[in-house]
């Protein structure tokens, strides 16, 4: 399954960045993929801090491990600020950066149990 990027101003949010570079991201994830203008974005980039009023110009909100690598990897190669989002509760709200990309990991709340290994995966986002 791959994510989709709901707003069509990817290049205004993202200077330097091509629609083809978001949408070959999208399509190796999971994750929900955010620009502003996106209905989901303005909440996902809120924080406990409600004085904190940073906006990344994209946010990952990820389901899984590769997910966070790809979002990490993406941010590298196109030199974007990044910041990542567990609970959202740092007073000093580095959770949220201005113009790059924010990974949000609160969607990672699953849990795997294999009896047989007598072994537990749990995601914990923060």
């Amino acid at each position: 399954m791959s994510a989709s990027i709901a707003n069509d101003r990817g290049r205004e949010e993202l200077p330097g960045v091509s629609r083809r570079a978001l949408d070959e991201l999208a399509a190796r994830l999971r994750a929900q993929v955010l620009l502003a203008g996106d209905c989901r974005y303005e909440n996902a980039r809120r924080v406990f801090n409600a004085m904190i009023d940073r906006r990344p110009a994209l946010i990952v909100r990820c389901a899984t491990a590769q997910d966070v690598i790809e979002g990490v990897n993406f941010a590298r190669e196109h030199d974007l600020p990044l910041s990542v989002k567990g609970g959202g509760h740092s007073v000093a709200g580095n959770a949220v950066c201005d113009d790059g990309l924010m990974l949000d990991l609160s969607p990672m709340k699953g849990c795997n149990v294999d009896p047989a290994r007598r072994a537990a995966t749990v995601q914990a986002p923060g």
